[in-house]
Order: C-alpha cells, then structure tokens, then sequence
C-alpha cells in the first residue's frame, strides 16, 4: 500500500469511531445519537440556543438575573444582540461616557453625522432596575474626517450602540454593547407589467 492510501484508511477510521452515529445492537442498525444541554429541573429551558443566566460574573451583572435581555429593541418585535460588553473591571477612564467616546474615536468611530440622530432609537433592559432605557451612544465607523460618519450613513458599515448597567438592582458600571455592520440595501422599482 502506499503512504497516502494508508493514511487515507486511518483517517476514515478516525472519522467512523468518532462519529455521532453508533450502532444500535438490539436492532441491528444505525441511529443517530441525541445530545441535549444539560437543565437541572427548577430551571427554564431557554429558546434558540440561549444559555441560562451566569452568576457571579466578575465585572458585570447577567440583566437576565433580573428581567432583562441580552436583545436591544426598535419595536416590540425587532431588536439585535447585545453582543459585546465592557466589564465594570475596565480601565476607569474607558467606564465614563467622555472616555467610551474617545476610545471609539481612537479605533475609527465617531458621533453621527452632524450630531444628528437618523433611524430609530433603540431601548434596551439590563436587568438593572431601570426598565428599558435609550441607547447612551451610538457611534458609526468615520470613513473621512468632518463628515465621514454621514458617508456612513449613506452607505452603510460598522456602528455600535451603547448602554451602561447603573441602576439600583444591578449598578456595576458596565457597558453593554449592540455592535454591527449594516448595508443600505436598495430595491428597484418595478413596473406594473413586471409584478
């Protein structure tokens, strides 16, 4: 045989005992094997792929520990992850608003175009005690200087948005980030024979 041969044969093998297929010796055929997430019995079971809420982070509180979402909202239906968070153990400057602002500046992000607001608002619960509040900053990928956040607007890219946990039942200082790439998608308009 030669060497790629056998190590074809190895591989295959490898592949076969590692496989989640496993025979069934009372039937005498293949089934596949189920694997679920483990759920001790007094705790929901979570949709979608959600984990349960984590205890005892360092530098944060789960909002899920206390009614909230790791989902900012437009609408009652729509919303995006809160997918990036700046734990309260951060560089103390960074945890200020002015300092968040200069940090984003620092790696290309800037306020919105001539400091006016285009789109929605979005609300978001930390499970701090505040309910849900409006974004704290939103700042958009800065293509140029002086009006490079309004090319972005246009256009689209990278923006986040920015919520800090302060409330009373959970005031740890972090920051809780909504942080994504977005494209203006145009649609063209179809005539009425083309319908």
């Amino acid at each position: 045989m030669f060497p790629s041969t056998i190590l074809l044969v190895c591989s295959l093998v490898v592949f076969a005992v590692s496989s989640p297929l496993a025979p069934r010796e009372d039937a005498g055929q293949i089934v596949l094997l189920e694997t679920r997430p483990i759920v001790k019995p007094d705790q929901p079971e979570y949709e979608h792929g959600e984990m349960p809420p984590i205890e005892h982070t360092l530098g944060w509180v789960d909002p899920r520990l206390n009614g909230g979402r790791f989902l900012d909202f437009t609408t009652r239906r729509l919303g995006e992850p809160l997918n990036v968070i700046i734990s309260a153990l951060s560089d103390p400057f960074v945890l200020e608003e002015s300092g968040l602002r200069a940090y984003a500046n620092s790696i290309g992000f800037s306020a919105e175009c001539l400091g006016l607001h285009y789109g929605y608002l979005h609300d978001a619960d930390l499970g701090d005690g505040l309910g849900q509040k409006k974004e704290h900053v939103l700042m958009r990928q800065q293509y140029m200087p002086v009006f490079g956040t309004c090319w972005e607007s246009i256009r689209g890219g990278q923006h986040f948005r920015a919520w800090r946990q302060n409330g009373t039942l959970a005031n740890s200082g972090a920051w809780f980030i909504g942080a994504s790439k977005e494209k203006v998608h145009l649609f063209p308009r179809l005539s009425r024979t083309e319908n």
